[in-house]
This record gives C-alpha cells, structure tokens and sequence, in this order.
C-alpha cells in the first residue's frame, strides 16, 4: 500500500503543518470560504472490509485552517464511493476547491459514474483537477494552514 502523492496546490505559510488523516476512506468535506478557502474539514472513517465499503465503522472528521469566511453545506459521497480526486484553483492559497467521488473498491479516474462537488471559494488562481490513478483513492491530505488553507496536497493509496 505505498502512498502517492499528487501535486501541492497553494504555496504559501512554510512547511506542512499537518496530515489530514491515518490511512482512511475519506468521503466527505465541509468548506468555509470567502474569496479563498478558509477551513476545510474532512470526513473520514478507517474500513474494516477489504473493499473499503463503510459498514458502520466510526466516523471521524479533522479540520485544518481558521474561523473566517462563510460556511458551505457538507458535501457526502454517495453510498460506496469515496474521494479520488480534487479539484479547484490555487495561487499562494487555495482560491477554491472540490472534491471527485468515485467507486470505494475499484477506483477510475474517468469513469462516467464519478460524482462531483461544488467549487467553494473565489474566482482568482489558477485551476486544478487531480485525480488518483487507476485503482486508488484518496486516503490523507499534507496540509499547511493558519488563518486560511494555504496548501493542500491529496495522496492516493491502493484501494484493494
């Protein structure tokens, strides 16, 4: 199960401040924002099955980032699918951000049958749409914040 990481969005405030999660399912996000992403929270739970699908497991969640800015609505994956990709736009910050659900077992990047957030945050930075490869999902996030989410990086583990 080695660990993949994608590409750092954001850049700003020094090194990473924290690891979003253990290895995890993480199937859910609620994001406050403004013109940029103030606080991210992520949803998550640890699987007990060897095809991830959640059966009643403990649910955790783990935030990162400041009290400022607006607070959006939760956004849950379907049943049986999970986070494999972000998507959103960065500059020094994360100006926005999303997230892709797909299949919890057997992951596809571009499946027609994948799911998306809404885009919460501004307009400004430069946009980004990373996904896992084929067979992974994202299963912990380094992530550096203070005030604001200042950089965000998604890693991909072996779904099975």
């Amino acid at each position: 199960m080695t660990e993949q990481p994608l590409a750092a969005h954001g850049g700003g405030g020094g090194v990473f401040t924290g690891h979003a999660t253990p290895s995890a399912v993480i199937y859910g996000l609620q994001v406050n924002s403004g013109n940029l992403v103030d606080h991210i929270t992520f949803f998550y739970y640890q699987p007990t099955r060897s095809d991830n699908i959640y059966v009643g497991e403990p649910l955790f969640a783990i935030g990162f980032g400041g009290g400022g800015g607006g607070s959006n609505p939760s956004f849950v994956c379907p049943a049986n699918q999970a986070i494999i990709g972000l998507r959103g736009a960065s500059g020094s910050m994360i100006d926005r951000i999303g997230v892709v659900c797909g299949d919890v077992t057997n992951p596809d990047p571009f499946s027609a049958s994948n799911g998306f957030s809404p885009l919460w945050g501004g307009g400004g930075g430069g946009f980004f749409d990373d996904r896992c490869g084929l067979g992974r999902l994202m299963d912990s996030f380094n992530v550096r914040s203070g005030s604001l989410v200042d950089n965000l990086q998604a890693i991909c583990i072996n779904a099975r």
